[in-house]
């Protein structure tokens, strides 16, 4: 036999019709129908009544085509239609067919190429663009102030925590930061310097 016990126990008690599961079975694992019938009652599966022409031994032996399950279960494993692994076998689509259910296979239909295609994945969002610019009530550029630039920051880290951070195109891996003051004609000025590295 060509399937194990448990397997063609298991075959023959979901099969719809019992009786033309034997002769499948024995199809399947290149024996007569008389031995798989015998076969399958030591196995203790209770057989209906078989038609007596099915019993005259070794002339209804089946599977002249030399069909191979251990292949069948390889080219099914490949993705191959029921037609494409039936021509391969050598055998009809409507027999690779009933091997394929009886061995508990589901259905593959068509050739991969007509099978549905997985969905494209959806397009890239817009940038968004935030632009920070301080301008004086007379319209003149100021420089940044801090919290401006923190404001931004907190915000973008909120709507995108996993955002990379890149100046002019590259990508950001440190940021330098270094607080000078200085003096002017109202006093102590601080000053934030950015080093960004971008290598």
């Amino acid at each position: 036999m060509t399937w194990s016990d448990n397997e063609l126990i298991d075959s023959f008690r979901k099969a719809a019709n019992q009786r033309e599961q034997v002769k499948i079975l024995a199809e399947l694992n290149g024996v007569s129908i008389r031995d798989m019938a015998q076969y399958l009652t030591q196995l203790g599966c209770a057989l209906p009544e078989l038609p007596p022409g099915w019993m005259k031994g070794p002339t209804q032996t089946v599977n002249k085509s030399g069909f191979d399950p251990e292949r069948a279960r390889a080219l099914f494993a490949e993705g191959l239609s029921d037609q494409q692994a039936a021509e391969l076998l050598g055998i009809s689509v409507s027999r690779f067919a009933s091997w394929r259910r009886s061995a508990g296979l589901k259905r593959i239909t068509g050739h991969p190429s007509h099978r549905k295609k997985p969905a494209a994945p959806p397009p890239a969002p817009e940038p968004v663009i935030s632009d920070i610019s301080n301008y004086s009530e007379a319209g003149q550029a100021e420089p940044l102030r801090a919290c401006e630039l923190g404001r931004m920051l907190v915000a973008l880290a909120e709507a995108f925590p996993e955002m990379t951070v890149t100046v002019n195109g590259e990508a950001v891996y440190t940021i330098r930061t270094e607080i000078r003051t200085g003096m002017n004609g109202d006093g102590c000025i601080p000053r934030l310097d950015l080093g960004v590295g971008t290598c």
